[in-house]
């Protein structure tokens, strides 16, 4: 038809043989598209003509880099590369308020006591105590102030739902020396119980004091989880005998107090919690009639022929799972029956203490990971809003009004597979970004005559996945996005570093003070 014919000149070199001209394709640069010749040669012939008129066209092209390989101009592709080429050139980076903070020691920390509670959590811990286990409350303490902690609460299998709430703050001064004790606590809690156990790859957290030398481009401030006493003071020799513990190699049975956590040789992926003596020995009577003895069943089941008929038998509950995600759950969440493990009976001689022994920290714990994702989440979103208070008054004074739970709604990504991310709002971003983009280009009076085919090159430039990348990179946002999900092989605390550690010791190498 008529009207697709004039949309395909539109796309291609025109000549007009009248006005002595060629029209080059409507998506170059409108002050380069018309190419006339000079008076004195408008006397040729036809061909001629032509033939002049395109030899002069390449070499306007080619002096403004307008040329592909083949010496044709560039196609609508091409044209919007070099367009983003050039517009990528152009931005410049974007004057910023510092945030970076150098800690000198010694120093006033901030500590934040942390309570949990829950029926099933609040049973296991008073059984703990009936049993003479002395149990320590997790703390964080933080060498910046903290904005405030909302409660959290999620549901463990085993113990229904744990409430996490900070119930008191308060200050304390700490050397060099005991941020490193603290760290190596840290570190030594993660290394038992988060990181992924891999017999080829031997690696271990440990804590990157370099970041709190120099500050970073981590919006989290410094902390640590540390153990504290009744008396909400830091318990620096529970932590050294928890960082001695993990130390003890494979096999050596360490301190014989109960309870303590063990670790069966044919199955060293899974803990007990081993509360004393049962009083019966290997080679009596199982209480199923499927085997005869002890000695019958941990010879049938696991192959373990090396036991001794009066070898004592200890009483033990499986450990509490550790969960591998997260189950966020609203304020008020409803308590749920819960299957409690059996105990059963194990002997010594197959058995080593696990690297965390202490079955109260192991209790303690076991939700700590999600529970402290969650409270960097809303760390990032905070610090975003700070960021953009400083340094983009308007667009800070709207991330404030809206508040940090919508905020961490903006910054989350599909990949952390949490109830709400930004999958909606950036369809919507688009669309409202696209309007802008079309009216400034309508607005601007060096645009207001080209063609739509130009037009719309040019907004789909302003608007590319890698000029937008670049402009957020420039302006600091790409360390806010919370891409990451809660599992073991990809996220872990800020500031704890998987590296590799000596094969000779099962502790990790220490971090520098």
């Amino acid at each position: 038809s008529r009207s697709s014919k004039e949309a395909m000149t539109l796309h291609m070199p025109c000549y007009q043989e009248r006005e002595n001209s060629l029209s080059l394709p409507s998506h170059l640069p409108p002050e380069f598209r018309i190419v006339s010749l000079p008076r004195e040669l408008r006397g040729q012939n036809a061909k001629r003509k032509m033939n002049l008129l395109a030899l002069a066209s390449i070499v306007r092209l080619h002096k403004l880099g307008l040329l592909n390989d083949r010496l044709l101009p560039l196609s609508m592709e091409d044209m919007m590369s070099w367009l983003l080429k050039k517009t990528l050139g152009t931005i410049h980076r974007v004057t910023r308020t510092s945030s970076s903070v150098t800690y000198s020691y010694p120093l006033t920390a901030h500590l934040y006591i942390l309570n949990q509670s829950g029926s099933g959590f609040e049973a296991e811990r008073q059984d703990l105590l009936s049993r003479g286990a002395r149990l320590n409350q997790f703390a964080l303490v933080s060498l910046a102030e903290l904005p405030e902690i909302k409660a959290q609460s999620s549901r463990h299998r085993d113990m229904g739902v744990i409430d996490f709430t900070i119930i008191r703050r308060g200050e304390v001064s700490i050397s060099a020396q005991q941020w490193n004790e603290i760290t190596s606590f840290y570190c030594t809690l993660f290394n038992s119980r988060w990181r992924r156990q891999k017999k080829k790859k031997k690696r271990s957290f440990q804590y990157d004091p370099r970041l709190d030398r120099c500050g970073s481009a981590s919006p989290i401030p410094p902390y640590a989880v540390c153990l504290v006493d009744t008396l909400d003071q830091i318990d620096y020799t529970s932590m050294k005998c928890a960082v001695c513990q993990h130390a003890v190699s494979k096999g050596e049975m360490g301190s014989q107090s109960f309870p303590r956590m063990w670790s069966p040789n044919y199955n060293p992926s899974v803990s007990y919690i081993v509360y004393g003596p049962s009083g019966n020995l290997c080679r009596d009577g199982f209480p199923n009639t499927e085997y005869t003895s002890f000695l019958h069943y941990f010879s049938e089941k696991y192959g373990v022929t090396t036991l001794c008929p009066t070898s004592k038998l200890f009483v033990a509950k499986r450990v509490w799972d550790m969960p591998h995600s997260h189950s966020v759950l609203g304020p008020g969440a409803a308590e749920e029956d819960v299957a409690h493990a059996a105990n059963l009976e194990l002997p010594a001689e197959v058995c080593q203490e696990s690297p965390m022994a202490d079955p109260s920290i192991v209790l303690q714990s076991t939700l700590l990971p999600q529970f402290l994702y969650l409270v960097e989440r809303r760390l990032t979103a905070e610090a975003f809003i700070r960021h953009c208070q400083e340094n983009y008054e308007v667009l800070g004074e709207c991330l404030s009004r809206a508040g940090p739970d919508s905020v961490m709604e903006v910054l989350t990504t599909k990949t952390c597979r949490m109830p709400q991310d930004y999958e909606r709002l950036e369809w919507l971003g688009d669309a409202v970004l696209k309007l802008v983009q079309t009216d400034s280009l309508l607005q601007y009076s060096d645009t207001s005559y080209l063609h739509e085919g130009y037009l719309h090159m040019l907004r789909s430039v302003m608007g590319s996945n890698e000029r937008l990348e670049r402009v957020a990179e420039e302006c600091g946002f790409n360390h806010f996005i919370l891409s990451c999900p809660l599992n073991r092989e990809e996220w872990r605390p800020s500031r704890l570093q998987l590296r590799k550690h000596d094969d000779s010791s099962n502790k990790a190498l220490p971090p520098t003070p």
